[in-house]
């Protein structure tokens, strides 16, 4: 690390707490959440040509995670129309390149991106299919806590690869938890799993009313706690929250540290 990047990481320590701790700052970020969720502001946004359905600071704190982790593989459940496993597989394009060239070798395509969706629309696979890095995307139709699917994901994977998941299918209690339970056991020591939509745990708009089977109580939050409960070498990543402070995924960071 360069001694400029040091004096940002320990400016970083200074004002991050700050930061987090200023009511008025608290304030206005609720308000932002607030205001702008009627909008549907995290479909406002596309990565390299497919939409991702996610905040910024979450794009930006997932690619930090990647770079620093760099998986072989990255697992996603919940396909959407495919921005983030376009994300995810250009991140890992990139760790290729860099790999190749600080090493003076040929580039060439080492990790790999595996999608689980429940129902795969024609026109979303087909655009993921036609996308310039598609070759480093597998998709997979059926829930994600299916047996058989499970078995499935497991068998393509090679035993001791440096897995990074991230869970963003159904929000509900019982099934984020399936996929906890189903999935924890890829990642490795030092590892990550991001659960998005923590953010259901605290709302308490009418915006899910109605519509979905989840909400306060019954989310991918209360999934985690009681997942960490049992699940020890599991934790929260210590301050990623208070860096964001715009995020769907407040406390939905985890690493493996044993």
């Amino acid at each position: 690390m360069s001694e400029i990047h040091q004096d940002l990481c320990a400016l970083r320590e200074l004002n991050v707490p700050r930061m987090a701790n200023d009511q008025a700052v608290k304030e206005a970020t609720q308000n932002f959440l607030r205001l702008t969720e009627p909008y549907q502001y995290a479909y406002n946004f596309d990565w390299l040509g497919r939409p991702i359905i996610q905040f910024p600071q979450d794009i930006v704190a997932l690619q930090e995670l990647i770079w620093k982790q760099k998986p072989d593989i990255i697992l996603e459940t919940g396909i959407a129309h495919g921005g983030s496993l376009v994300l995810s597989a250009s991140m890992l394009a990139l760790l290729d390149l860099s790999e190749s060239l600080i090493a003076g070798f040929q580039y060439q395509k080492r990790r790999s991106v595996i999608g689980i969706d429940i129902d795969i629309r024609s026109h979303n696979r087909s655009a993921i299919e036609m996308h310039p890095l598609s070759r480093y995307i597998s998709l997979f139709e059926g829930s994600s806590i299916d047996q058989s699917v499970i078995d499935q994901i497991y068998s393509v994977i090679p035993n001791g690869s440096n897995v990074l998941v991230c869970l963003d299918s159904n929000h509900t209690h019982e099934h984020v938890l399936g996929e906890l339970k189903a999935y924890s056991d890829l990642i490795l020591p030092g590892g990550h799993i991001v659960v998005w939509d923590t953010s259901i745990e605290f709302d308490n708009s009418s915006l899910w009313t109605g519509r979905r089977p989840w909400g306060p109580g019954n989310s991918p939050y209360s999934a985690i706690n009681e997942f960490l409960s049992i699940n020890p070498e599991f934790k929260r990543i210590d301050g990623i929250d208070e860096k964001l402070l715009i995020t769907v995924a407040p406390g939905g960071f985890l690493t493996r540290v044993q």
